[in-house]
């Protein structure tokens, strides 16, 4: 046990120690994300809400416990440790390739700000989106097609761009291997971003 050997090496007072996910569960090996929709690889909260936990000697103890709700992207952790370190945001590489646009999360996490600094999600699934796999919404210049397919949320709503698989949902384990992957969802669609919303 991670835990356990921190405590007994005396370096349980000096650690932060996060569990997280990169996407949520893959439902067509077995997964589920119920209450929400779609599973690994859509743009659903099913795909992309994941669970997280922080803990360690260096959590204040009035945050021990505590459920936080908001926005946290998986690239926050990069400035998060950063600012945990005592580091600038580029690491004091002198360098960096571009500014980051990861926000630190440790104010919100330690209990120092109420919310977190993340106000907006910007979600990227062109790698799954393959020209002529899937039904393409513009062209490019050269005529080439495109399939242009992600989301963004904001202020408790997700506005979902593109043909969106998964998009149905009927039941504590859906969408599901029995279940036809659904290729017509609208080109553009809304959802609200809600904890128990399908």
């Amino acid at each position: 046990n991670v835990t356990d050997a921190l405590q007994a090496k005396g370096m349980w007072d000096d650690a932060v120690v996060i569990w997280t996910n990169d996407n949520g569960s893959p439902i067509f090996v077995g997964g589920s994300n119920h209450p929400l929709r779609g599973g690994k690889g859509s743009n659903w909260e099913g795909g992309t809400r994941v669970p997280a936990f922080v803990t360690g000697g260096v959590l204040p103890a009035a945050m021990a416990g505590k459920t936080s709700n908001g926005l946290i992207h998986i690239c926050d952790w990069s400035a998060t440790f950063l600012e945990l370190a005592g580091l600038p945001p580029d690491a004091g590489e002198p360098h960096a390739v571009s500014p980051s646009d990861s926000i630190s999360a440790w104010p919100w996490l330690s209990g120092r700000t109420a919310t977190s600094g993340r106000a907006e999600l910007v979600y990227d699934h062109n790698m799954f989106s393959t020209p002529g796999a899937e039904p393409c919404l513009v062209l490019n210049y050269s005529g080439e097609a495109r399939c242009a397919r992600g989301a963004l949320q904001r202020d408790g709503w997700k506005l979902v761009v593109g043909p969106e698989a998964q998009a149905s949902w009927f039941g504590w384990f859906s969408p599901n291997i029995s279940n036809p992957v659904n290729r017509t969802s609208p080109s553009v669609t809304a959802q609200a971003c809600f904890p128990d919303a399908p």
